[in-house]
Formats: C-alpha cells, structure tokens, sequence
C-alpha cells in the first residue's frame, strides 16, 4: 500500500484517542522527513502534510531526520529539528516513523521504553519493520500499527 498522509494521520490520532489522549494534548515525533536515500528535499517528502495536519490538532511534534539538512527542515517545517533520536522521542505518546532510513531498523526499543509514555504507540507508516521487530516492541510494551494493518490494533 502506498504512503497515504491523511491514511497516517488517522492512524495516530486514532490509536491516540483508543488510549484517552485527544492529539491535541499528545506529543508525537514524527521520525523520517525525505526518502532514505535523502532525494527527497523536505518540502515535497510525504511527511510535510503528515506534520502539518498534527499540528492543526494541538499536538506537540518532534521531528528528526538522520539524513535531512536541518537547515532544509526549519525551512520547510518552521521547527528546529529535534538534534537526535533520544530528543526527539522523549516522552512521547507516539513514534510515528514515516521513512524507511536504516537507522530507524537499528532503534533499540526495549532500551527507550522508560523515556516515553506508558502507553506508546509506534505507527509505522512504511509497514516496513519485520516481524521480529515487532514482536520485540509487543513485549516491550508497545502498541504497534502500520499503514496496512490499521484494521486491527497490535499490541502485546
């Protein structure tokens, strides 16, 4: 299934609000803001109206991008970007990961369990993690949804 912003959006705001947290009293970081490769420049990556419509909704968003220049991002998002991984999701109720960067396929998740929520939910909006990931952040704690399975709920 292709990358759908709106399709993303619902998918945080709604598991967000499964859990009680109206968005707009939530933090999300948004993780991958251009392709991998980095081709993408920020303003046209699929994310910018993903970040935008989070916004609207009164929620605190985080961004970061390992492979974006910061100084593209402020320009295109109007926010410095978080200056690493760690920042960017501490305490965070939501991870949403909208790039497939490498980098995002190294996180150590049960390791950042305790800087965010208790109920965290990681949106994957590339479906791109295996399944060993995700039963990794099942027994973590996690709530897990990705972009083809947003029927059904993941968690632990």
């Amino acid at each position: 299934m292709p990358f759908l912003p709106d399709h993303a959006v619902d998918l945080i705001t709604g598991e967000l609000a499964r859990f009680g947290k109206p968005a707009g009293q939530a933090k999300i970081a948004v993780l991958g803001l251009t392709t991998p490769d980095g081709a993408d420049v920020p303003h046209t990556a699929p994310a910018r109206p993903v970040v935008a419509a989070l916004r609207k909704t009164g929620a605190e968003v985080s961004i970061y991008d390992p492979v974006a220049d910061p100084a593209d991002i402020v320009e295109t998002f109007g926010q410095q970007p978080a200056g690493s991984l760690l920042h960017a999701i501490a305490g965070a109720d939501c991870i949403a990961i909208l790039a497939n960067h490498k980098e995002f396929h190294a996180i150590d998740f049960p390791a950042l369990r305790e800087m965010v929520a208790v109920c965290c939910v990681v949106v994957d909006g590339r479906a791109a993690y295996p399944q060993e990931t995700i039963d990794r952040l099942h027994r973590s704690g996690y709530t897990y949804r990705a972009i083809d399975n947003a029927a059904e709920p993941s968690r632990p």
